[in-house]
């Protein structure tokens, strides 16, 4: 019996899907600054926290926004653009190994990773009024620098969210970071955003808990006990956490098509014994 040997290319596409929020501290509207971790200050190399999202369905995911800092004035970098300039910032997600869910360890290797450049604006001039390096908004109100957003838009199709995972934000400084640049610049000034309050979609999975990497003991709380220089979890950080947005859809179905009508292909079905 010959079998007919029929080679089908075939088209397989997602459906469109549409996004819903898992995750969210973010304060609907961004005040002038928030509270934050100056990454060259603290010899920081990435900060983040061990989360868990509002579904435990299979989620892809669409965004990841997160909220920074500048913290430099044109002023102090006149050789620089006056509109402000550009550094590359690192999300990274991490899964933990089920066994550490109490006392949690990132597994590895990363579970998603991207970096992308993004534009940094200047704080305005110092006001001596403020005292110190502070500068004065229109509402009489002195701030240490000026909080915006950003946002990593997700391949929808490649990163398949845990439940709860572990999230980071690295970048480089004059001597941090996993390249450090050995020069000084405005990046030294910018700092990663935190929250004040639990998050109000999510959870954050162990209350008072980060993720650092940082060559300091003295940034960790447990005085690097735990180990320096790695990623790891520190305690007593309540109620500081990383600002996060968390956007992500259940993983769709594949639909396939331009799969030939089977009915026209002779031979295709003549293993079948008749009735």
């Amino acid at each position: 019996m010959h079998i007919l040997a029929l080679l089908l290319v075939l088209f397989c596409v997602f459906r469109e899907a549409r996004p819903s929020t898992v995750y969210d501290n973010i304060p609907d509207s961004l005040p002038t600054n928030v509270p934050s971790l100056g990454y060259e200050a603290s010899a920081t190399t990435q900060f983040g926290n061990y989360i868990t999202l509002s579904s435990a369905t299979s989620l892809c995911g669409v965004s990841v926004a997160t909220v920074l800092s500048a913290q430099a004035a044109h002023s102090d970098f006149p050789s620089y653009p006056t509109d402000g300039w550009n550094w590359n910032i690192t999300l990274s997600l991490y899964d933990v190994d089920s066994e550490t869910i109490c006392d949690p360890v990132i597994e590895s290797p990363v579970l998603y990773q991207q970096t992308n450049s993004f534009f940094v604006p200047w704080r305005p001039p110092t006001d001596p009024t403020c005292g110190g390096y502070d500068w004065r908004d229109s509402d009489g109100n002195c701030h240490s620098g000026v909080a915006f957003e950003i946002v990593f838009d997700l391949p929808f199709d490649v990163v398949h969210l845990s439940p709860s995972m572990v999230v980071g934000i690295s970048y480089n400084t004059k001597d941090y970071g996993f390249s450090p640049v050995n020069v000084s610049g405005p990046y030294d000034s910018l700092n990663a955003g935190l929250a004040t309050s639990d998050p109000t979609i999510g959870q954050n999975t162990i209350n008072g808990t980060a993720f650092l990497n940082s060559s300091d003991a003295s940034s960790y709380n447990d005085d690097g006990a735990g180990g320096v220089g790695i990623f790891r979890v520190d305690y007593e950080w309540y109620p500081y956490s990383l600002l996060l947005t968390i956007d992500s859809d259940s993983c769709p179905p594949t639909v396939c098509t331009g799969i030939p009508d089977k009915r026209s292909v002779p031979k295709l079905n003549s293993i079948v014994k008749k009735a």
